[in-house]
């Protein structure tokens, strides 16, 4: 299924990115989730172009997007001596938007 696809791409791609290629420190987590969260993406659509991947992915953008419409957000980055902000970098933020920031990199370049 489309679910399973992305989420064993998503781990596969943290075999690098994560594991290999790492951050100094949590508070760059969106580094780390936004290449597998765009990864993801990528590899499934080339393995797999009749999942339309880019829709699914768009699908994640405009989420990411209503999250902020409608959540109190905090900065992708946070400082390396907030430990209690730590658990609130993990969700939409880190993962839409980190693979979002990455695929418009990609449009620039």
């Amino acid at each position: 299924t489309t679910s399973t696809s992305r989420i064993v791409a998503h781990e596969v791609a943290h075999q690098l990115f994560g594991n290999i290629i790492s951050m100094d420190w949590w508070n760059q987590l969106w580094l780390k989730e936004g290449f597998a969260s765009y990864f993801q993406y990528e590899a499934i659509s080339v393995l797999y172009p009749e999942l339309d991947s880019l829709v699914d992915q768009l699908e994640g953008i405009f989420g990411a997007f209503n999250y902020y419409l409608t959540n109190r957000m905090h900065s992708m980055d946070i400082p390396d001596d907030d430990k209690k902000s730590l658990l609130k970098i993990y969700g939409a933020v880190s993962y839409r938007k980190g693979g979002a920031i990455l695929r418009m990199v990609r449009g620039i370049i």
